[in-house]
């Protein structure tokens, strides 16, 4: 019986199926599209809130604990972005440690911060940079003399290569 089961489902094709792989095979080949490549990227993060700033902090500096480091950027107001605050990335995960939960690889860790708060560290440095370039300038110009005139001039170009030319 067992075999009479078997013949009948070995011999039971259908005629149509050679007819039906070719019609998938042209439109398989009529809907194929260019692939690019782009390497995979070890720091994948999720998409950050609105207002809010991700960075990547280290945590560790040749296998100890670089507790300056985190210290400092708690105290900026950055904040550990944990795995349960973006149910929808799938990526690595600290399993162990005190950073257990949170989105990080190997050494580093993904942090947050308020963007008024990034925005206002910005202003912060950009005066202090203007500061000092204005005493640097003081300085400098301290020092002129008459007959040799010092000029600054902060303008930057980009210049290109016009191409290789031969002379003929």
């Amino acid at each position: 019986m067992l075999d009479s089961w078997m013949s009948k489902m070995v011999d039971n094709k259908k005629p149509s199926a050679a007819a039906h792989a070719t019609r998938e095979t042209e439109t398989r080949k009529a809907q194929e599209r260019e692939y690019t490549y782009t390497p995979p990227s070890q720091l994948d993060s999720p998409q950050a809130k609105p207002g809010i700033a991700h960075r990547w902090v280290r945590i560790s500096l040749m296998g100890s604990d670089d507790d300056r480091n985190m210290s400092m950027r708690r105290r900026e107001g950055w904040e550990v972005v944990r795995a349960e605050e973006h149910p929808e990335f799938v990526g690595p995960v600290h399993s162990e440690g005190r950073f257990t939960g949170v989105i990080g690889v190997g050494d580093l860790i993904l942090m947050k911060i308020d963007e008024r708060q990034l925005a206002a560290k910005r202003k912060f440095i950009d005066q202090k940079t203007d500061r000092l370039q204005a005493a640097m300038d003081s300085n400098l110009f301290r020092e002129e003399d008459p007959r040799m005139p010092i000029s600054v001039n902060r303008q930057s170009r980009v210049a290109t290569g016009g191409g290789l030319r031969f002379d003929d």
